[in-house]
């Protein structure tokens, strides 16, 4: 979350730069006044790790998997496909993106919950077909938001859902919408339980026609309204190029301790994916668990396949 704050200020400094660059008077910054914390660039990882340690190598993350979900998958093989992770707090992490069949062209949302820093996970979203979830949003412990999508062929039917009780239970808010079909998403972000922040990038139009669109919401998601707009080229100037500078990554998040999560997708093989850790004791990203990628159904269980 803390990242979420800075990369905010970041890219409000950069609006306000192309705004002066294009000849035009930026626009008033309606963000509601934040009572909480302010980041400090001393929070920021001086690198992010390019290798994976090898020796020794961390087991595999444990997974309790909704059984009658998976039972409803085509086929008896399925991979995990992982778009982001929000770490709430020293203790509670999030991962999302989809689960796809291995055959049969087929996904479905999927998002993991933590309360023991990464160790194991639990399903905690009743999973959408032909859906990924694209963005999770949290405040505090208990509420946060996710943004999930049609993403079988094409990105479509933006939905918003909202959870009170920290990811246990989540209610339909509405659905974004969206300029031109080919809008994609780029960030999501709640600062209060009524304001919050959506970026969409619109490219591959009609000449003069593509555009970041800067949406917000002030009733918690269910009404949204542009505040912003920028051309994605002008005047021989590439304004997305200093934009998608300003996005944070989606693998990488804050805990509220000041340590630094990243879901590492610099794969050895293609069988897991790797979350390690920065603390603020600690100079070394510290390797937690490997999270696998591809599973197996069988006899009513889930197995790893190795």
């Amino acid at each position: 979350m803390r990242s979420d704050f800075l990369m905010t200020k970041l890219r409000l400094v950069i609006a306000v730069f192309i705004s002066i660059l294009l000849g035009c008077n930026p626009q008033p910054n309606s963000v509601p006044t934040r009572v909480d914390f302010t980041p400090t660039l001393t929070a920021r990882p001086t690198s992010l790790p390019t290798a994976l340690p090898m020796t020794p190598a961390p087991a595999f993350a444990e997974i309790r998997w909704n059984v009658e979900n998976i039972t409803k998958l085509p086929g008896d093989r399925f991979s995990l496909s992982l778009d982001g992770m929000t770490a709430v707090d020293s203790r509670e992490l999030f991962v999302y993106g989809d689960l796809q069949s291995i055959f049969e062209g087929w996904r479905r949302s999927l998002i993991l919950k933590s309360v023991d820093q990464g160790r194991s996970w639990d399903e905690v979203f009743e999973p959408i077909d032909n859906n990924s979830v694209l963005f999770v949003s949290f405040i505090d412990q208990s509420q946060g938001w996710l943004l999930c999508a049609w993403t079988l062929e094409a990105l479509a039917d933006l939905k918003l859902y909202q959870t009170s009780d920290g990811g246990k239970t989540w209610t339909f808010v509405s659905k974004i919408p969206m300029w031109q079909w080919y809008g994609s998403p780029t960030r999501l972000q709640f600062l209060t339980p009524d304001y919050g922040e959506m970026d969409i990038l619109y490219i591959g139009g009609a000449p003069g026609t593509d555009k970041i669109s800067s949406m917000s919401t002030s009733d918690g998601g269910v009404t949204w309204s542009e505040k912003t707009s920028l051309p994605t080229v002008s005047q021989g100037i590439s304004v997305y190029d200093a934009y998608r500078r300003s996005v944070p990554p989606r693998l990488l998040s804050f805990g509220t301790d000041d340590s630094i999560w990243i879901v590492n997708d610099r794969r050895v093989s293609d069988s897991f994916y790797e979350l390690q850790v920065l603390r603020p004791s600690s100079a070394e990203w510290q390797s937690v668990n490997r999270i696998a990628n591809v599973y197996t159904f069988k006899d009513g269980q889930v197995s790893i396949t190795k």
